[in-house]
């Protein structure tokens, strides 16, 4: 139900996650310019770019996280624990956290590489579609008279940026990041990272199933 779950959450997620990159690896931070650039190209899809790479990890870090918890929850509610039930949420949800981030994070570090390449690329072939709009705009129509005169072909910028941009989808995998990650730092290259990130996500985890079981036991306490 969480994997599920994750696919709606996604859809601010992701467009939150590009506009911060996007303002990480420009001078321009500006929010409305970054809309504009990102779907400039693409129309409003611009703004769900690498999509399937970030589903990659949130998919299965969501359902390892809630299916942990549960289980470690099931497996120690036959033990009589002094403890408060958003305390023993917490507690339980920092292990269940960190036993799903370090499960995926090869995912993570995949995502991370294809997103890279994928802004890295948008970037270059919005550099090379403005680059043929203001050629075509330079270029004159004949008027009148003889001799063959260069014409600019309406769409040419965006059937060239077309192809362009079919070849660099075709080169963006995660079979082939993978396999460049292991080559380049060996199987280690999968968890770079992972100290920093289990911190994160295991405080995050705590925090969130602490909250929950807060307020839930504030309501069932209220009605």
């Amino acid at each position: 139900m969480s994997a599920i779950a994750t696919i709606p959450q996604n859809f601010i997620k992701i467009p939150a996650e590009l506009i911060k990159q996007r303002a990480q690896i420009q001078d321009e931070s500006d929010f409305g310019l970054i809309v504009e650039q990102l779907t400039a190209i693409r129309g409003w899809n611009g703004l769900f770019l690498g999509s399937g790479a970030m589903l990659l990890r949130e998919i299965p870090y969501n359902a390892l996280q809630m299916a942990s918890f549960s289980a470690i929850h099931d497996r120690i509610s036959v033990y009589d624990i002094h403890l408060s039930a958003p305390l023993q949420s917490a507690i339980i949800g920092l292990f269940a956290a960190a036993f799903a981030a370090l499960l995926t994070q090869p995912a993570d570090v995949i995502k991370t590489r294809i997103m890279t390449d994928l802004e890295a690329k948008e970037l270059e072939l919005e550099k090379v579609i403005s680059l043929v709009g203001s050629d075509n705009a330079d270029i004159e129509p004949s008027r009148g008279g003889g001799g063959g005169s260069l014409m600019a072909s309406p769409g040419g910028g965006r059937r060239e940026s077309s192809s362009a941009e079919k070849e660099w989808w075709q080169q963006i995998n995660v079979v082939r990041h993978t396999v460049e990650v292991v080559q380049e730092e060996g199987v280690k290259g999968l968890f770079s990272g992972l100290g920093p990130r289990l911190a994160l996500v295991s405080i995050g985890g705590m925090v969130y199933f602490w909250a929950a079981s807060l307020t839930d036991v504030y309501f069932n306490s209220s009605s």
